[in-house]
């Protein structure tokens, strides 16, 4: 009881002193040559002198088909020496767990009982973050505000339009607006602003907020839109400027 739980781990393979990697290795080998022989072989058949180009092609598709395989060996030789070393680290704790149990069922009159093992976790069974997916879900974030935008730029510019199949006459004089905001583009290139008539102006213009173009900007692209009332103030024609 006064000693310490310090299991002796194996590190060795098939035979005392070499390694489960070593052995793996060793039983490949003959494999290994074997192939390369093989291959040798093949090309000399086929023609192919060392030296050529494909013959250099084809040796290098042997390295990597080998370094494959010693790859997988050594893999393959880490796993078995991980699961003997668990078997006996459950083994060495068991028997030192023994005396324990006996010492407590002498003194208590209980039922010596069998020490109970948790299985390690293996990395093999855990999953790694779905970067794809959440890489897919951005994806699709971004495509849905553009989609929604574009939809919102084309619901501005058909309501804009409407004006000029109505041939709507509009007090557009940017003397006449104010809290103006500039909310978007026409394809054209004008810029749409949304704005208040100002108060001497809301009785002819109307109340609340509007959107529309100005003339001033108009008349830098398109000047025939813009008409100029006897009270010096300018107007635009939507049917001419959506023409």
């Amino acid at each position: 009881m006064g000693q310490g739980f310090n299991p002796d781990l194996p590190s060795t393979g098939m035979n005392p002193g070499q390694s489960y990697q070593d052995a793996y290795m060793q039983r490949l080998a003959p494999q290994l040559a074997q192939s390369r022989e093989s291959t040798t072989a093949a090309l000399a058949n086929q023609g192919i002198a060392p030296g050529t180009q494909a013959y250099e092609n084809a040796m290098r598709q042997q390295a990597i088909k080998e370094n494959d395989l010693l790859l997988g060996a050594t893999t393959q030789g880490f796993g078995v020496g991980q699961q003997a070393n668990q078997q006996a680290y459950n083994q060495a704790l068991t028997n030192y767990n023994l005396p324990l149990n006996t010492l407590s069922a002498l003194r208590t009159g209980a039922q010596v009982q069998n020490p109970s093992f948790v299985n390690s976790a293996q990395q093999a069974t855990t999953s790694g973050a779905d970067i794809l997916g959440a890489s897919q879900m951005g994806y699709n974030a971004q495509m849905g505000d553009f989609n929604a935008k574009q939809a919102a730029q084309a619901n501005f510019n058909q309501g804009l339009m409407g004006l000029g199949g109505a041939g709507i006459m509009a007090m557009s004089d940017i003397r006449t607006k104010e809290n103006i905001k500039n909310v978007g583009w026409l394809p054209n290139g004008l810029p749409v602003y949304e704005f208040d008539y100002k108060p001497e102006y809301k009785d002819m213009a109307g109340h609340g907020r509007f959107i529309g173009v100005m003339a001033q900007d108009v008349e830098l692209v398109q000047p025939e839109a813009v008409i100029t009332n006897a009270d010096g103030i300018k107007m635009v024609n939507y049917g001419v400027l959506n023409g």
